[in-house]
């Protein structure tokens, strides 16, 4: 934290900067709102600079959202107002992704978004829960998910659901049964594997993963659901969402690539095309879905702290707001659903 006065007076007018592109985007119709990556860097530069959920010095937004570099000075007054709306309307569930339950094991002690739930739950009331799904296809293990949603929306609060990775996918095979779409009011997925990975279509891949993960699960048919072929099939039988949907990617650089992603970043093509060390960028949005922007960062760390953990020697690259990127999506989706349901807007 930023203390002495003139660091404060500095924070001050950064924060009395933020935000106006936001503003003006509130004043047009839902249905003219242009380039909500934009809208979303806004958004998570308040979150970063003006809450700073996850404590300690990040500097500027530009660092971590591709979008926000693209703006030498981010505009007024809105942070109070992007910060203001409660987020606790509706239920969050998080998915992992594929080899989570590795890093979800006392041994190696990294969940997914752990301090974002904790930060969400505590100061802002959200009902946040976290589903570990089994290394198992994604058919199987979006039945596991549905089963779920339909056991635990019995309250009138329906929910906005986040998968991470191959969570993204197994969300989406959830969604195919019109009883779990009517209780979901969203889908997002971050570094989503929705057209699948190249590494997964690799002979060698259930080596190459195993050696990335540092633990073997059910491989099989995890990596079958995500074979380039077979997202891409169903892509082509399921064009249209099942529910509104909003999808963020990753990229990452050769230094701030984990030791462990390195052998698959390069496999990937070295950062060209942009890639995070198992997904190629252009490959992780959702049909329909509005893009968020790209998180300048691996593939595990926008989902995983290994800071405290006996792996971070592998997983090196994991300084990132997590919590900041959890909330900041949290709130754009839940002002574009009232936006939506606005008179008038589509």
């Amino acid at each position: 934290m930023l203390y002495s006065i003139p660091l404060n007076c500095m924070r001050c007018s950064v924060l009395m900067l933020l935000g106006a592109g936001w503003l003006a985007a509130q004043s047009q119709p839902a249905a003219e709102l242009l380039n909500p990556d934009q809208t979303f860097a806004d958004m998570f530069a308040a979150v970063l600079l003006g809450e700073n959920p996850d404590g300690g010095a990040w500097g500027s937004a530009g660092k971590y959202i591709e979008a926000a570099s693209e703006r030498s000075s981010p505009q007024p007054l809105a942070i109070q107002r992007i910060l203001q709306p409660g987020i606790n309307q509706y239920h969050l569930l998080i998915v992992p992704g594929f080899l989570s339950a590795c890093a979800t094991s006392r041994l190696v002690s990294a969940p997914v978004f752990k301090q974002a739930q904790q930060h969400l739950k505590v100061r802002h009331s959200v009902d946040v829960a976290v589903l570990q799904v089994p290394d198992d296809s994604s058919e199987n293990n979006g039945m596991l998910i549905a089963r779920y949603l339909l056991q635990h929306a019995n309250d009138g609060k329906k929910y906005i659901v986040i998968g991470h990775s191959k969570g993204a996918v197994d969300l989406q095979l959830a969604l195919q049964d019109p009883a779990v779409a009517s209780v979901v009011v969203a889908l997002v997925s971050i570094a989503g594997a929705v057209r699948g990975s190249p590494v997964a279509d690799l002979a060698a891949g259930p080596d190459l993963v195993g050696s990335v993960a540092g633990c073997v699960g059910k491989l099989g048919p995890s990596l079958q659901s995500l074979r380039s072929d077979e997202r891409r099939a169903f892509l082509a039988n399921h064009p249209n969402p099942s529910v509104p949907s909003y999808s963020l990617v990753a990229s990452s650089s050769l230094f701030d690539t984990s030791q462990a992603l390195l052998a698959t970043w390069g496999l990937l093509g070295a950062g060209v095309p942009p890639e995070d060390g198992l997904l190629v960028a252009a490959d992780g949005t959702l049909p329909g879905a509005k893009f968020l922007g790209t998180a300048l960062a691996d593939h595990v760390a926008v989902a995983h702290d290994f800071q405290k953990s006996k792996f971070l020697l592998f997983f090196n690259q994991s300084h990132f707001p997590r919590t900041a990127l959890l909330e900041a999506i949290v709130r754009f989706v839940i002002a574009d659903l009232d936006a939506r349901s606005k008179p008038g807007d589509r």
